[in-house]
């Protein structure tokens, strides 16, 4: 295997095989998912998608097209006496973290037994949400094949291949930009994509299957892709030996089956996959030994009591991290009992980390500015409405306030937008409730609103008493402006502090907010990827943690990439060993 770690080399072969200026790019910093124009550009897509997601499904249109090609139905490694696979979910975030993980990926790691090392992969598997936030062609073009043409320079090599499966934010713009840059013919880095549709089938050597499923945005699986798999499994899986299937999905199922509210139907889908393929296999013997996933962007395990069937979360292939001190220690599958058996970061890491929104306003400096601006116009309807009303306002008392918004309409609307907004923003379908009754998540919006509401008021009102003599003094204007100037800091301050330990505390106590609580804190740390060697006996997993990333990895100069230190690779737990005898 070349060796990469030259970045001289790596820079002049980037430089030489890349002529074609449509294959520049801009490296992304990671995305801030509480900038407000953000919040409002995904806010928009998932609407969209989500009333318009079953009307624009186009896996069907796939399925007819791809029917009438000259292409095998599946790819076809077996052959092979051995081989090595990576699987990577959730990438195309900032260049920094997307190129670290794929950069460690492109290298040999030690393979936790002396003298040995783990090989890069034939193939690469991408198990979903391959891009952030939203797909679009230049979104793939800067998060992700910017960052893997720099980890995999394009050699002359041209049998290694790349697969994947859309998550819900490949699914934002229909799957239109996924099937450009994954069609048949096409390249990312060192690898070619052979697909034809949003789902695949690779045989691999010893009877072992890679089965590549669409849930499409936690929708259902189409009659094109079940009518796929049943062909392959009828006319290409062994009659007189056991076929091995580890099967990818976008949604880690086994978890998100919890949820009160929508699990039912997301562990549905999934098991509905599985009974369909194994009704159709009679006479065959299948067995599904392992289940593969991204979406919650961390590392997971859990499996049976004999080790045999393992289902394994792998998110960390760029995106924010997302807790694991919330994870249930024991699912059932169908029939099966599974346990925890690892998870990275380490429980009490995750709790740790947690605790850093108490610093929200700085991490989401864009949130924290609007609400400052909310609070500056709810103090100016309170300020019109005291004169209305005829209180000094150094004197308002309780009741006081009560009159305030009686008389100004726009006053109460804006408390009410708070309230509403705060109280509407409660998880009440967290991964893994802790009770059984939506009140106590309910209860937690309504103090969470409550103390907004408290401090919105409490903060005009306090600034009120010390300004109100000024305000009606010399140089009224300059005053006015300062106290617009501190009832802007004071908001942008106390209500993020507030909002960040909200976060902190539900997600602590409560196990609400998983998502929220950590995308806020937005950690580009505890990446993870997973190597796959496939031999004669036995399939065995070597899960890799990265700790940290490089920092700010590229510079103005796009054709040229200058690394300061390389991250440590390490294994997370010992390699995974499945037998297939």
């Amino acid at each position: 295997m070349k060796d990469l770690s030259d970045k001289r080399a790596l820079d002049a072969q980037f430089s030489m095989e890349r002529k074609d200026p449509k294959a520049d790019f801009i490296p992304q910093a990671k995305v801030a998912w509480y900038s407000i124009p953000q919040l409002a550009r995904t806010g928009i897509k998932v609407l969209l998608s989500s009333i318009f997601g079953e009307f624009t499904d186009r896996r069907e249109l796939l399925a007819l097209m791809a029917a009438n090609e000259v292409h095998q139905h599946y790819e076809d490694y077996a052959k092979e006496e051995e081989l090595w696979l990576d699987y990577v979910a959730d990438a195309g975030d900032g260049f920094d973290a997307c190129f670290t993980v794929a950069r460690q990926m492109s290298r040999t790691q030690n393979s936790g037994r002396e003298g040995e090392e783990t090989q890069p992969g034939k193939i690469l598997i991408m198990g979903g949400d391959q891009v952030y936030p939203t797909a679009n062609i230049e979104e793939y073009e800067n998060r992700l094949k910017g960052p893997y043409m720099y980890a995999f320079p394009k050699s002359r090599n041209e049998d290694r291949q790349l697969f994947a499966i859309p998550g819900n934010h490949d699914w934002y713009d229909g799957l239109n930009s996924f099937v450009k840059i994954f069609s048949p013919g096409g390249s990312l880095g060192d690898f070619t994509t052979p697909q034809s549709r949003s789902y695949f089938a690779i045989k691999l050597p010893h009877n072992v299957w890679v089965f590549g499923v669409d849930l499409q945005l936690q929708s259902y699986i189409d009659q094109g892709q079940l009518e796929y798999f049943e062909d392959v499994i009828e006319n290409s899986l062994s009659a007189t030996e056991t076929n091995h299937i580890i099967l990818c999905s976008a949604e880690p199922s086994w978890v998100y089956q919890l949820k009160k509210k929508t699990g039912k139907k997301l562990g549905h889908n999934l098991q509905y996959f599985e009974k369909e393929m194994m009704k159709n296999s009679e006479g065959k013997d299948l067995k599904f030994v392992l289940s593969l996933s991204g979406d919650l962007h961390h590392y997971s395990r859990y499996a049976t009591e004999d080790n045999q069937h393992h289902k394994i979360t792998a998110g960390g292939g760029g995106a924010f991290l997302h807790p694991t001190h919330n994870l249930p220690k024991e699912i059932s599958w169908k029939d099966q009992k599974l346990s925890l058996k690892e998870r990275y970061p380490s429980a009490d890491k995750s709790k740790f980390l947690s605790w850093g929104n108490w610093k929200f306003a700085w991490h989401n400096k864009s949130f924290a500015l609007f609400i400052g601006i909310l609070y500056v116009l709810a103090s100016w309807f309170f300020y019109v409405s005291v004169h209305i009303g005829d209180v000094a306002l150094g004197q308002v008392k309780g009741l006081d306030v009560a009159k305030i918004l009686l008389l100004s309409p726009f006053a109460a609307v804006m408390v009410f937008l708070v309230a509403f907004g705060t109280f509407y923003f409660a998880d009440r379908d967290p991964i893994n409730p802790k009770y059984k009754t939506n009140l106590v998540y309910s209860l937690a919006g309504l103090s969470h609103a409550s103390v907004q509401v408290a401090a919105l008021l409490a903060t005009f009102l306090f600034l009120g008493a010390r300004f109100h003599k000024s305000l009606s003094g010399p140089m009224p204007e300059l005053t006015a402006l300062f106290f617009i100037a501190m009832i802007f800091a004071a908001g942008a301050l106390i209500s993020s502090t507030i909002f960040g330990l909200y976060l902190t505390l539900s997600n602590r106590f409560l196990g609400m907010h998983d998502n929220e609580a950590f995308s806020a804190l937005n950690l580009e740390r505890y990446k993870n990827f997973l190597r796959i060697h496939l031999t004669r006996d036995k399939l065995t997993i070597y899960p890799y943690g990265i700790k940290e990333v490089f920092k700010h990895a590229y510079t103005d100069r796009r054709d040229k990439y200058m690394p300061e230190k390389e991250p440590e690779c390490e294994l997370i737990e010992p390699p995974i060993v499945i037998d297939l005898q």
